[in-house]
């Protein structure tokens, strides 16, 4: 049988399962494990730095490059130019643990699939024998495309903000943790250590590979949390520092001044939380005054429409 032969609706329906087979096929490649090159596995170890989807692990870092980082690859060198666009948000990729090849990859995976999509849509409604203007699917494509992409951006400063909340949630632990440490003789430094090594959690992770780079490089204990507070934007690690700098500074006991600063953040965190929550339920106040305008309606509408009658 022929495809001149089939009707309309059925080469549609056969095209729509043609296009869902390959993308099933596509998700299921990408997630096979597939072998990789010793060069490539060294290169990831060189630049993963532990962030909220990842656990730092070897096996993690070795994973091989896929296609949406291949695509991002390709794309860095414009990312150089400042092209509209391609600017890389250094700070929020910093902070979830991903490198601009990934993020420009899915920048260009999703522009890509914008681009292609009406196309797709206006060759199944002309073999219904629905026909499209000409200009308008390349049109449509290229804005689809450019609009999928800010979606990315929303995304990723989405969870970058919630990577933020849950650093510094740490940090109110981790405060407790260098007091606790403090108050059995330990010194500055061997405490804000030892109180990295307590949980496998990414900030603590990202924590440990700080103190670990500072006592490598030379660079002061503090001055190291400082710089990281710094490049993260959280200014709970930069106080943490700054305690911790006075007592290695001039031997001060800094045990109350951290069990006070932890308590003063769990308080800040909890109005924030409370804050959010009242705001939340200030949201549905509309939506609930609607439906119950929309109910009065149709229990008075009736009797209303009775007496006019």
């Amino acid at each position: 049988m022929s495809w001149s032969g089939l009707p309309p609706t059925l080469t549609a329906a056969l095209l729509l399962g043609a296009v869902a087979g390959l993308g099933i096929t596509l998700v299921v490649r990408e997630l096979l494990p597939r072998h990789t090159d010793l060069a490539t596995a060294t290169a990831n170890l060189r630049t993963h730095r532990p962030g909220p989807s990842s656990a730092a692990t070897v096996a993690a870092a070795a994973a091989p490059r896929t296609l949406t980082d291949n695509l991002g690859a390709r794309l860095l060198p414009l990312s150089r130019r400042d092209l509209p666009g391609l600017q890389i948000p250094a700070q929020q990729l910093d902070l979830l643990g991903m490198t601009p090849a990934h993020y420009l990859g899915q920048k260009a995976v999703v522009f890509l699939l914008g681009l292609v999509f009406p196309g797709i849509v206006a060759a199944i409604l002309s073999l219904a024998g629905i026909a499209l203007p000409l200009p308008l699917t390349p049109l449509a494509g290229i804005v689809l495309g450019v609009g999928l992409t800010f979606t990315v951006d929303l995304s990723l400063r989405r969870e970058a903000v919630l990577a933020r909340s849950q650093f510094t949630r740490a940090i109110g632990a981790y405060l407790e943790l260098v007091a606790l440490a403090r108050l059995s003789n330990s010194g500055p430094v061997a405490a804000l250590v030892a109180a990295a090594d307590v949980a496998d959690s990414w900030p603590f992770q990202r924590l440990r590979q700080e103190l670990l780079r500072s006592s490598l490089s030379g660079v002061t204990t503090w001055r190291a949390l400082t710089d990281l507070a710094d490049e993260l934007d959280v200014p709970a690690l930069a106080e943490v520092a700054e305690i911790m700098r006075q007592a290695g500074a001039d031997g001060a006991t800094v045990y109350e001044s951290l069990r006070a600063r932890g308590r003063a953040l769990r308080t800040q965190q909890l109005t924030d939380e409370q804050a959010k929550a009242n705001a939340r339920s200030e949201s549905l106040d509309a939506p609930v005054a609607v439906t119950a305008l929309v109910f009065s309606c149709l229990l008075i509408g009736p009797s209303l429409l009775g007496l006019i009658a």
